[in-house]
């Protein structure tokens, strides 16, 4: 194999751990919801998020908001104004991700088509009623971005 190709892959120490943090971070039933949408709309405010992502609880569009805001993908803005006003934005890291994650998403129907397993659960997707099993391996409903 080319040294300069092994090295792009590999890294200089030939550790992984960067690309399994950026994992981590971005893994959770809601938390690419909520980045796709960031990517769509630069500030979105918690109700449009509530609104624009179906089935998703309040609890848990906060707990995976401040994840991501943990892991500095997100930047929440707090206006001090009366009513509270709220704002989420991508920081430069999570703008970063657009690009792979938009990839990502753009060859996913490919991958899963290859497999035996994916075929039925691109079926079950396209059709807009998931099996279990299809719920359980895209992490996400029934709807395509």
């Amino acid at each position: 194999m080319d040294p300069e190709i092994r090295l792009d892959c590999l890294g200089p120490d030939g550790s992984v751990a960067h690309v399994s943090r950026v994992l981590r971070s971005i893994s959770g039933r809601w938390k690419l919801h909520i980045l796709f949408r960031l990517f769509a709309e630069p500030t979105m405010r918690n109700a449009q998020l509530l609104k624009d992502i179906p089935n998703i609880s309040q609890k848990m569009l906060t707990q995976h908001l401040r994840e991501l805001e943990n892991d500095g993908l997100v930047a929440r803005r707090d206006f001090d104004e009366r009513p509270p006003r709220v704002e989420y934005e991508l920081t430069r890291s999570g703008r970063a991700l657009t690009p792979v994650l938009i990839s990502v998403r753009g060859n996913s129907p490919a991958c899963i088509s290859r497999t035996g397993t994916g075929l039925q659960i691109d079926r079950a997707c396209r059709s807009g009623a998931p099996s279990r099993g299809a719920r359980r391996w895209h992490q996400m409903p029934a709807y395509h971005w």
